[in-house]
């Protein structure tokens, strides 16, 4: 499955899919209409729209889809859903599915999760900079961009309980090459 969303990052990001969605919709149908990404995929692979009418149905469509494999523990998922929680002000929730799909290692939501935790949310998620830091550099050892930078930035001036580190800053400045 893992292949196939992979494969399916490349495909959305083409102008003229058409074709190749409708050939991938009946084969993930035949095999994996019980993975927990299914319905992920699906929701990728839905077409565009139109006109605002069209546009509320997609959206709401889209995240019915992304709602359903995010609840039976799709990361890629449950990082899309954390994402709409999150710009909803639902911070417990976003951060719940953060957590979820960090733990299962999924580098994006090791970044937001790490970097609540290294902040803190008022009310909400208690600062912990060191378990923060932790899936920081988690998320920057799968060449995460956004960790990478952060942790150039963090070692370089030091913030909070964290100093400044040469060693840490040149190793982070050295990988942010690789990206």
């Amino acid at each position: 499955m893992n292949e196939i969303i992979k494969l399916l990052d490349y495909i959305i990001s083409k102008e003229d899919e058409t074709c190749l969605r409708e050939e991938i919709l009946p084969l993930i149908d035949k095999d994996y209409k019980n993975d927990k990404c299914y319905d992920y995929i699906k929701a990728m692979l839905l077409k565009g729209f139109k006109n605002s009418k069209e546009e509320a149905i997609y959206d709401k469509k889209y995240y019915e889809l992304l709602s359903k494999s995010s609840q039976k523990g799709c990361k890629e998922a449950q990082y899309l859903v954390a994402n709409r929680l999150y710009e909803n002000k639902d911070y417990k929730n976003a951060i719940e599915l953060y957590r979820k799909s960090a733990l299962q290692g999924y580098a994006n939501s090791q970044w937001c999760y790490g970097i609540d935790l290294f902040n803190g949310i008022e009310g909400v998620l208690e600062k912990d900079e060191k378990e923060g830091l932790f899936f920081i550099e988690l998320s920057a050892g799968q060449l995460y961009e956004y960790a990478i930078d952060f942790l150039i930035d963090l070692y370089k001036n030091g913030y909070g309980t964290i100093r400044a580190n040469s060693n840490l800053y040149k190793r982070y400045k050295l990988i942010s090459k690789w990206v």
